[in-house]
């Protein structure tokens, strides 16, 4: 759609407006243009060029208001009969008025007096300078229009050294200082300060600017101090104005703030943070800041209150890239980060304890560089490639600045988070050569005490089955003197006898005991077993011996399956049952309970009886072999039936304990793995 084209009513009317605006400057402005042509006239000539252009200029802004021909013949009526205008030649009248056309025309035919010639010749000179007025019309707007953009560019040139300042510089103190000469520039005022809020709820004079303020540099007021503007600012979170009277100084510095002074206190927020306010000062006796009148000043002021709070951002984003840097150079581990063509970007100075290298010489290079090999640039390269999108873990190999091949645990993890696309990755790595070298001390040591083991099984098996040969042929030796002896023997040999042979058994059991101990773990065959089957058929077998004592035993349902050598798992039920049912004493109920529940990766199991029970002191040493806690010959047993439960928990994967006070029964707990490790 096109514009249409202003009408001249319109441009006209608003050449009035705009010349009734000013009519006394007008005037002026109009004598001091004629004065070098009026120099060398007589002072009645130059008081009666007074007279004219002030009637005139009246009755031309009239004219041009209210298009009244009245107004126009009102002044030709006054200038007519008194002759003034009969002084000057048509070319002197035309210099003085003739710039309005408009409303010459009324002169210049009084003057022309019905001369015909004479009327177009003013009519061309009129045209003249009617073109002469509009150039000049022309240059004074062009000349404010580029007034006002010298001050804007100024402005913005200011303003963006302000922002250069605060961006560039880490003295917040420095930016501070020059965002209140600058903010005092600006804003045409005669003062400005800058409080910020501290831990304490105080708010400290950090920059002060204009003549008497300095002593304010440094001083403290409270953040709930009503009298204080700065504290109104950044309690309310809006610009506060007012003026300072001897009652009100509004900063504790009176002095400064002498009575009648304007004030405009902006408060300094940062990502919704209040953290201060700036103190704009007025002119004396100027009259209040008003936020509409003054809505520019009060832009301006925001403006510059914005660059304070990016300083103090950056501030503090420093200093928290400060401590992070820090702490990150003090940490045990190597933290490099990776752009995503490989190159190192940040190395903490750990890098330099682990690979005497320095973080500077590796910044810029790829991180192929820690790798020598062709396997360790793979696994650097893979570390890489695969930390992107998710976090990695696993080992490499880098090499110290001699050479020497150091290895790491390494966990790499993409800079944004796991899940999210990220261009760098952040590498964490644990130098693990102590580790590499202790598990490799206790593989040897793993190694040597399994071959001694061997050993020590071997050789209890060998002197076992030696001792127990010599234990058979005794037995049948006592059983040989009982035939032949016969009734020979008297009651005292007898018994003798009989003392031998419950020796010689004993000694074999031990024996037995020992040799089965000895084989505990050497051939195991770990699978799942489902416990609810495994006890069905161990509570069938021990069934018929418990009822003839009396003993009831409960299996709870539901039992967890377990990873276990069936056989040895067998045994341990068999040690635990057998245990609990001698230890019942003269219990009148006595009663075995079997149960178990999943914890974790673990099954847990237990036995419990109500028997006789054992003191806390003695829940450790029941384990150790050969010990007995019970001399009572009623009592069987060798001492070596909860050492081989301990042996066969521990070499299938769990650990076993003891719960027991003395009357109060007696609790054996033990764990089992669920599954095979790792899988």
């Amino acid at each position: 759609m096109q514009t249409q084209p202003e009408s001249p009513l319109r441009r006209r009317n608003g050449f009035a407006q705009l010349i009734a605006a000013r009519p006394a400057s007008l005037r002026e402005r109009w004598e001091a243009a004629l004065a070098p042509s009026t120099a060398a006239l007589s002072p009645d000539e130059r008081a009666a060029v007074r007279q004219i252009i002030s009637h005139f200029s009246q009755a031309c802004v009239g004219y041009l208001e209210h298009r009244s021909e009245e107004i126009l013949a009102s002044a030709a009526a006054w200038l007519g009969p008194s002759g003034m205008i009969r002084r000057f030649t048509l070319a002197q009248l035309q210099e003085f008025v003739g710039a309005f056309h408009q409303a010459a025309w009324p002169l210049v035919a009084l003057h022309a007096n019905g001369d015909v010639s004479a009327l177009l010749e003013a009519a061309e000179a009129i045209t003249d300078c009617s073109l002469m007025a509009i150039r000049a019309v022309a240059c004074e707007h062009q000349r404010r229009i580029l007034n006002e953009a010298n001050e804007t560019a100024e402005f913005g040139f200011t303003l963006a050294e302000v922002t250069r300042s605060v961006t560039s510089s880490l003295n917040l103190d420095e930016v501070l200082q020059l965002v209140c000469e600058e903010g005092a520039r600006l804003t045409a005022v005669e003062g400005t300060l800058v409080r910020l809020l501290e831990e304490d709820g105080t708010l400290a004079c950090r920059a002060v600017w204009g003549s008497g303020l300095e002593a304010t540099l440094g001083s403290m007021v409270f953040a709930d101090d009503t009298q204080s503007l700065c504290s109104r600012a950044v309690q309310s979170r809006r610009v506060q104005t007012a003026t300072t009277t001897r009652e009100l100084p509004l900063d504790p510095n009176p002095m400064a703030l002498v009575p009648g002074r304007a004030c405009l206190a902006v408060p300094i927020i940062a990502k919704g943070e209040v953290l201060g306010a700036m103190l704009f000062l007025g002119v004396q006796n100027h009259g209040p800041f008003d936020l509409v009148r003054d809505a520019e000043l009060v832009l301006t002021a925001e403006l510059l209150v914005g660059q304070i709070a990016l300083a103090i951002y950056n501030a503090r984003l420093h200093a928290q890239v400060r401590s992070l840097v820090y702490a990150l150079d003090h940490i045990g581990e190597c933290v490099l980060v990776v752009d995503s063509e490989g190159r190192i970007i940040y190395a903490n100075q750990a890098v330099m304890r682990a690979l005497d290298h320095s973080p500077s010489e590796l910044v810029g290079q790829s991180l192929l560089v820690l790798a020598s090999e062709a396997a360790e640039e793979e696994a650097t390269r893979r570390i890489i490639r695969e930390s992107f999108m998710e976090t990695r873990e696993g080992e490499v190999i880098w090499r110290h600045r001699s050479g020497a091949p150091v290895p790491f645990h390494v966990v790499s993890t993409p800079m944004g988070g796991e899940g999210t696309r990220s261009s760098q990755v952040v590498i964490l790595a644990r130098d693990i050569t102590e580790e590499k070298r202790r598990q490799e001390e206790e593989k040897a040591h793993r190694t040597q005490l399994q071959c001694k083991n061997q050993e020590l099984e071997a050789f209890v098996y060998t002197v076992s089955h030696d001792l127990r040969s010599p234990l058979v042929s005794l037995h049948g030796l006592t059983g040989m003197l009982r035939i032949e002896a016969g009734d020979a023997l008297n009651e005292s040999a007898r018994h003798l006898l009989d003392r031998l042979d419950a020796n010689v058994l004993r000694m074999e059991r031990l024996i037995g005991d020992l040799l089965q101990f000895s084989r505990v773990g050497r051939h195991l065959q770990q699978e799942v077993v489902a416990l609810d089957d495994a006890m069905a058929e161990i509570a069938t077998d021990w069934q018929e011996r418990l009822n003839a004592r009396g003993i009831r035993l409960d299996v709870a349902p539901s039992l967890p399956v377990v990873y276990a050598d069936r056989t040895s798992l067998r045994q341990v039920m068999d040690n635990l049952i057998g245990n609990a049912a001698k230890f019942m004493s003269d219990n009148p109920a006595p009663r075995i309970e079997v149960g178990g529940f999943l914890e974790g990766d673990e099954a847990h199991l237990y036995v419990r009886d109500n028997g006789i029970g054992i003191a806390p002191e003695y829940h450790e040493r029941v384990f150790v072999i050969f010990q007995r806690l019970h001399t009572d010959t009623d009592v069987e047993g060798t001492g070596v039936g909860l050492a081989i439960v301990r042996k066969v928990i521990e070499s299938l994967g769990g650990k076993v304990w003891i719960e027991s006070q003395v009357g109060e029964g007696c609790t054996v707990h033990f764990t089992l793995p669920v599954r095979e490790k790792g899988g």
